[in-house]
């Protein structure tokens, strides 16, 4: 879009300049909107697909947002190609009485948020939307982008996919919300929220669609109708606060994920800066924002949903006490081990139910617990060894890591090399990230040398994949031990630039 302050291209509109200059953050919101397109990033086309989730933002006739929850079968919704979205609704088990409906026929602009609670894995897309035929909508991609998986609290969706009738339930409707309302807000951890944008002679009205999630009891109850919730530190554009700054209208939603309810808020908010915060509910930013609710919408949700609460977010400000009792760990069965080299060994990890795995950060490693005391070593107590993950971060359904044997090691490779088998079932933590992509950097340059190139792998293919600028170096002793330059050559093209030392007259880096 043109940028309202010059003739720059911009992909702000001018609330969220104004509010990422109030936060002073403007040039790190300048090096972060690099990475919203409008198109999907090809990596992300296939997690879209594997879907049973949506939450759409959409305008009722008085401009108000109302923020709608789908769910439905695999494939309901899938991406047929990188500038459009295809929305099947017999394929879906909500009721046919939510707001959506009704509102995509005056206006078609609609915030959509692609989410994954079980692997804390979020796209953004704001488009337009249109009707091909009585069950089918296609979304225009207008901006597409990803979001951070950092306040996300985990659980999994599970039910069996079958042909659903729609159920002819009424939905409860009113302005001042019930005792039972106030509980379920004052016990969430999750909430969805959805705004816009105003339009006017430059840029069309756009509308958004995001997750704010914390602690048990985040949100905040004032005079019964009004809703205070903390800002914490995020990505700097303030797409939803830049919304609520320029267009005062905006939803909420709230799932009971226990009782089977859903909750739709819709009213005007506001932005509460500099505000006293003794307790710290905001991490430092003493931000917070507003509803007034002027409209509420309760709905019992199909009884086939199940969700299954696995822990909270390990970034929430105020960690609850249950987080001591969350699982920390996995079970992980190999799929498959291939031979890259005569030192390295591949292997491919999937869940044993075959379903998907915590979603994992470009550049982290996979904490594993190998039991030595099943080898013919004389150690029997399990020791930990951590494997940088070389597979795509787009794809949650297996870990890819790769084990060079080191023969005076400590035994761990030794250990995986020669006793680990296919269909073997181990233990691991969840994956963790000490060596992070930089995450809007102009120009990225990639440095590895021998098995080192694992970690470095993840971050080249979503560098390859977002069509960022970035070049890779890539050495070893031998051209033998380039383990990886297949695939390297594959992902960077011209733009891999590889070496070995161990000749007289090789090219060295």
């Amino acid at each position: 879009m043109k940028n309202p302050l010059g003739n720059t291209p911009s992909p702000f509109h001018l609330g969220e300049l104004q509010v990422q200059k109030l936060a002073n953050e403007t040039q790190i919101a300048e090096r972060n909107g690099s990475i919203i397109s409008d198109t999907i990033l090809a990596g992300a086309i296939s997690f879209i697909g594997q879907q049973n989730m949506l939450v759409l933002t959409s305008l009722d006739q008085q401009g108000y947002p109302w923020t709608s929850l789908l769910v439905g079968n695999s494939g309901f919704i899938h991406a047929p190609d990188p500038g459009s979205l295809l929305l099947d609704i017999s394929n879906i088990l909500n009721v046919d009485s939510d707001p959506v409906w009704e509102n995509i026929k005056t206006n078609p602009q609609v915030g959509v948020l692609v989410i994954e609670l079980a692997t804390r894995r979020r796209l953004r897309i704001n488009g337009s939307i249109r009707a091909i035929d009585n069950n089918r909508f296609v979304i225009t991609v207008e901006q597409a982008y990803p979001n951070c998986p950092k306040y996300i609290q985990q659980r999994s969706l599970k039910f069996t996919d079958a042909a659903f009738k729609q159920s002819e339930q009424k939905p409860l409707r009113g302005s001042t919300l019930t005792a039972g309302q106030i509980k379920l807000i004052e016990h969430a951890d999750s909430l969805f929220v959805g705004s816009a944008s105003p339009a006017n002679e430059i840029n069309k009205q756009d509308v958004d669609c995001s997750y704010r999630g914390g602690s048990p009891g985040f949100v905040e109850i004032i005079d019964g109708t009004r809703l205070r919730i903390p800002d914490y530190r995020g990505n700097s554009m303030f797409n939803t606060l830049g919304n609520i700054h320029a267009y005062r209208k905006a939803a909420i939603t709230f799932v009971d994920f226990q009782q089977g309810r859903l909750l739709q808020l819709s009213g005007r908010a506001e932005i509460l800066w500099d505000e006293a915060d003794p307790n710290d509910k905001t991490d430092g930013t003493q931000r917070f924002w507003a509803l007034s609710v002027e409209h509420w919408q309760e709905t019992l949700l199909p009884e086939q949903l199940a969700w299954t609460f696995i822990e909270f977010s390990p970034h929430n400000p105020t960690p609850p006490a249950a987080m001591a009792s969350a699982p920390q760990k996995l079970t992980l069965k190999i799929q498959s081990i291939e031979t890259k080299s005569e030192r390295v060994k591949l292997f491919r990890l999937v869940a044993p139910d075959g379903g998907l795995l915590p979603a994992f950060e470009r550049g982290a490693h996979l904490p594993i617990e190998l039991d030595m005391g099943n080898s013919t070593t004389d150690k029997s107590q399990p020791i930990e060894r951590h494997y940088s993950l070389l597979s795509s971060s787009h794809d949650n359904r297996y870990y890819d890591i790769a084990v060079q044997h080191e023969p005076d090691g400590q035994g761990g490779s030794n250990y995986m090399h020669q006793y680990l088998q296919k269909n073997r079932v181990i233990n691991a933590k969840p994956p963790r990230n000490a060596f992070p992509l930089a995450p809007a950097a102009k120009h990225t340059v990639l440095i590895a040398g021998g098995i080192g190139i694992t970690p470095i792998l993840s971050m080249l293919r979503h560098l390859s994949e977002s069509n960022a600028s970035f070049e890779i170096h890539y050495t070893a002793r031998s051209e033998a031990d380039l383990v990886f330059k297949e695939e390297v050559v594959s992902l960077a093209g011209s733009r891999a630039f590889l070496y070995h030392s161990g000749d007289k007259d090789a090219r060295r880096l």
